[in-house]
């Protein structure tokens, strides 16, 4: 199960972005150096905390359709 924190993510992003981008639950072994969770990794660069897709565009340089 999700901490709360991802779950909270969950409920910004919506179920159906998890089809697009990858979602890692971490272990203590398996998440090593990332310092808080929710945790986004874009163009090898950790970011930290809640987004939202504008967000994410802007982090991404990604346009939202």
């Amino acid at each position: 199960k999700s901490c709360y924190a991802c779950e909270q993510q969950q409920q910004i992003l919506g179920e159906s972005a998890y089809k697009i981008i990858p979602k890692i639950v971490c272990e203590e072994d398996t998440c090593q150096g990332i310092s808080s969770i929710p945790a986004w990794q874009i163009n090898n660069k950790f970011y930290y905390g809640k987004k939202d897709f504008s967000e994410l565009s802007a982090l991404s340089g990604c346009s939202i359709k």
